[in-house]
């Protein structure tokens, strides 16, 4: 199964977002990388890794790919999964949950789509994602927030939209 054209260009641009001391950080600190809303992207050897290796995927997956997920490096994991087709559809290993029928929210129809409104959310400050949570800085990363706890230092690329930091 080949991987979309959407797919292969991101990770050829950037091969995941986990961050290399990810094992050894705090588990109380907020995750680094979650440029994907919420997401970290998965680099490509993760993403083999998750499917199956030797040419026998897990039939978990079917003919979707799983690309970025919540929560890494501790599984299971949810994230979103994309098909050969470019569709996303999102998932949750630790509820033994395929991913699901492509999903139609506006913005999440395809990788392209999905790109192009965290773009949109990054440049802008507009766009589907703002409702869900606003790009900002935390410790040198980037997150969606405002973050959870009081005093979580985190400053929002666009002003208006408030910080905490």
């Amino acid at each position: 199964m080949g991987l979309p054209v959407d797919l292969v260009t991101l990770l050829m641009v950037c091969d995941g977002t986990v961050d290399a001391s990810a094992l050894d950080r705090d588990p109380d600190e907020y995750d680094p990388g979650l440029f994907l809303a919420q997401h970290h992207l998965l680099p490509i050897d993760e993403i083999a890794q998750v499917r199956g290796r030797g040419g026998k995927t897990d039939p978990f997956w079917g003919l979707w790919v799983p690309f970025a997920v919540t929560d890494y490096p501790l599984s299971p994991w949810g994230g979103l999964a994309i098909d050969v087709e470019g569709r996303l559809a999102t998932f949750n290993q630790d509820g033994g949950e395929p991913p699901s029928a492509p999903l139609t929210s506006p913005g999440y129809g395809s990788l392209s789509e999905f790109l192009d409104i965290v773009a949109e959310a990054l440049t802008q400050g507009t766009g589907p994602l703002m409702a869900e949570a606003i790009p900002g800085f935390h410790r040198g990363a980037l997150v969606w927030g405002p973050l959870p706890g009081e005093g979580t230092p985190w400053t929002s690329v666009h002003p208006e939209d408030g910080s905490t930091a």
